[in-house]
């Protein structure tokens, strides 16, 4: 499974969360402190890959989702 794939399922699942929970500002400041954390720590691990817009892209990707669809309905 790419990287990128697993980024889009996790932003997919807070996207679900959110939807669950029906707060969507708090779910996404949540998912963004994970987000943008998750890239962070990528700088500072011991096999260090460094902070990768595209993974943040697809963080959002699947996060948005969900979003889309909670407003839509």
């Amino acid at each position: 499974m790419s990287d990128k794939l697993k980024h889009f399922i996790v932003g997919a699942i807070l996207g679900i969360v959110s939807y669950l929970i029906g707060h969507l500002l708090l779910c996404f400041i949540f998912a963004t402190i994970i987000f943008i954390g998750k890239e962070i720590y990528d700088i500072y691990k011991t096999n260090p890959t460094g902070f990768d817009i595209k993974d943040l892209i697809a963080d959002y990707a699947g996060f948005s989702i969900l979003i889309i669809l909670k407003l839509l309905i």
